[in-house]
């Protein structure tokens, strides 16, 4: 996952280095959000809405070296499966991933919008009828 900090995070994380209140929350549960209909922005998008489609909570593996700095996911799940109870649901359009610090509402901690090198929109296509799967260690968060 090369993702940004949510916009959220990035101003308590300037307050904290620019001699601000330390951060009062740990973020320790964090659950993955998928955008759709359009890239998501560092203040978030159009999260999901398939009638079976929940965040999940993730979990990270202990990081590795310095810079980067990389996490893998160690839990696998089915974000949302496009058959739903009926099979009858449309074909879909992921443009990103988030991760929030809760299973609904909740802050924006991370985003990763799907472009390519030139920032050009690159979205993952779910078929009809189709799951949307992430295995363990498929995402990893990496800060350079």
């Amino acid at each position: 996952m090369a993702a940004s900090l949510s916009a959220t995070l990035e101003v308590v994380i300037h307050d904290y280095i620019t001699g601000g209140p330390a951060p009062t929350a740990t973020y320790a549960t964090q659950y993955l959000a998928v955008f759709v209909g359009a890239l998501p922005t560092p203040t978030g998008g159009t999260e999901c809405t398939d009638g079976n489609y929940q965040r999940h909570q993730i979990t990270w593996g202990a990081g590795s070296g310095m810079a980067p700095r990389t996490k893998a996911l160690t839990n696998g799940f089915q974000a949302f499966d496009k058959g739903g109870a009926t099979g009858a649901a449309a074909a879909q359009q992921v443009y990103g991933l988030g991760i929030y610090d809760a299973p609904t509402g909740g802050n924006l901690l991370q985003v990763d919008p799907f472009v390519d090198a030139n920032n050009i929109p690159q979205p993952v296509s779910v078929a009809a009828g189709a799951p949307y799967n992430f295995a363990a260690a498929a995402l990893v968060s990496r800060i350079i």
